[in-house]
Order: C-alpha cells, then structure tokens, then sequence
C-alpha cells in the first residue's frame, strides 16, 4: 500500500485515486454505485468465486475480471469484460466499457444478470467436483 501511494503521489494522481481501506455495508454499495467500473484483477491464484463481481453488477456497475476469477464463467460483454491478468489487457477492457456509448445499457445488463444469477448452477457444479472427490 505504501509503494502505490507513493507512486500515485509522484503521477500526480491524487485527486482521481482515493484508497477508502475495506468498505462494509451501506458504504460498500456506495461505492459500488458510485464507480464506473469494477475491477477484479486476480493474478496468481483462482478466486473461487469472485463474490465481489456479482455484488458491483448487483449495483449496477460493469466489471473487468481476470479469467482467475470463477464467476469468469457467466460474465458476457453485456455486463463486462473477462481478460488475462496483465495490466494492458486489463486497462483497454476499463477504457472499453469507460467509452460505450451504450454504458447505460450495459448497467441495466448489469442488474438485470445479478437479479437473474443461477445459484443452483455453482452448487451442481461444486456436486459433480465433490462427486469425483468421492
């Protein structure tokens, strides 16, 4: 954290980057409705899920995900973008949804896929793996 406030001090970024610490309840979904995009950029490891990605859709915010992400699987370009993680793929996907003349499209999209998310899929899926475990 101390490396990028640094590196946001020296770009002269301060104004346009504000690191709020964890966010819980109604902040939390403030947040999510006040952004643009929502970014999720697992790296190293898979997210099991990527509960965070669905929550930003639930508000009505696209989302750029790294395909390390589980809820990689239902994301469309309806409601964003799914990349590998590398910081140019990932910034031309922010860029994207930023310049779509049909964002408001896409935030209602966005609701809509939240309001209409399967659960019973991910609990089969998670079945079957459990099944061949066994």
């Amino acid at each position: 954290m101390d490396t990028l406030k640094v590196l946001v001090n020296e770009l002269n970024l301060n104004e346009y980057i504000l690191f709020t610490g964890p966010l819980f309840g109604n902040d939390k979904l403030e947040a999510y409705v006040d952004s643009d995009v929502f970014v999720l950029p697992s790296k190293d490891r898979y997210e099991s899920f990527g509960n965070v990605a669905l929550e930003a859709c639930a508000c009505g915010t696209p989302v750029v995900i790294t395909k390390n992400c589980g809820v990689s699987e239902w994301i469309t370009n309806k409601v964003g973008h799914v990349v590998e993680c590398d910081a140019n793929n990932i910034v031309e996907s922010i860029l994207l949804i930023l310049n779509n003349k049909r964002i408001n499209e896409m935030r209602n999209n966005c609701r809509d896929f939240a309001v209409e998310f399967n659960w019973l899929d991910i609990a089969k899926k998670y079945e079957i793996v459990y099944e061949d475990l066994l």
